[in-house]
């Protein structure tokens, strides 16, 4: 890992971090405007992970939400890597194979 992709890293636990921080517990827009009209209740339930950026293994919802944060990281790393590797072997397939 080069030093610039270091500090990127480093610089978005620190957004993470001081998002869980300043996260409001306060419903959103969306969720007051369906509570206001009554439709809340009718809305299905999602098999999610992250239930209101919440995990749910986690008493306190700043901890929860800054953790939560630090899996996504972690994904979007995963996610970056795995597209470089397939990139880099693609690109040793067509010099191995002499296609251009």
């Amino acid at each position: 890992m080069n030093k610039k992709s270091l500090v990127i890293i480093i610089i978005s636990i620190v957004v993470v971090v001081l998002a869980g921080l300043l996260a409001s517990t306060l419903p959103d827009g969306l969720e007051k405007v369906a509570k206001s009209l009554g439709f809340d209740k009718k809305a299905a339930g999602s098999p999610a992970v992250f239930i209101d950026h919440i995990l749910p293994a986690f008493p306190y919802p700043t901890f929860s939400i800054i953790i939560g944060g630090l899996i996504g990281i972690i994904i979007i790393i995963f996610i970056f890597k795995s597209i470089a590797k397939v990139r880099y072997l693609g690109e040793l397939l067509r010099k191995l194979l002499n296609i251009q």
